[in-house]
């Protein structure tokens, strides 16, 4: 998990959850992909949505926190179709620590 990105997201739980959500599922990849149906994103994520249109309102609301974890996340392997998410195997979400070593270092104070 990325710290940086967690501190991203930490303005929308529902994004975070499926920050952390995918984050999991994608390592958990053996190869080919991984579908997801609506119907079952809506029991994992959607608890608080109900009535006639519960499902159309959670499928919006999942789609705006998916576009906020790609930007954290933008290597993540992940298709929409109109009844399914597809995850495919994707390189892990970065490490703060691994970002960090990958930076320039800051120049250190006079004296220092």
């Amino acid at each position: 998990m990325n710290s940086r990105a967690v501190a991203a997201l930490r303005g929308s739980p529902f994004a975070m959850d499926v920050y952390l959500w995918m984050s999991q599922h994608i390592d958990r990849i053996q190869g080919g992909c991984k579908f997801f149906n609506w119907d079952y994103l809506l029991r994992e994520f959607g608890g608080c949505y109900s009535g006639k249109d519960a499902k159309k309102d959670f499928k919006k609301a999942f789609l705006v926190a998916l576009r906020d974890v790609l930007t954290v996340y933008p290597r993540a392997r992940v298709f929409v179709y109109p009844n399914k998410l597809m995850l495919l195997p994707s390189p892990p979400p970065a490490r703060a620590r691994d970002a960090d070593a990958q930076r320039s270092p800051l120049p250190r104070p006079a004296g220092a």
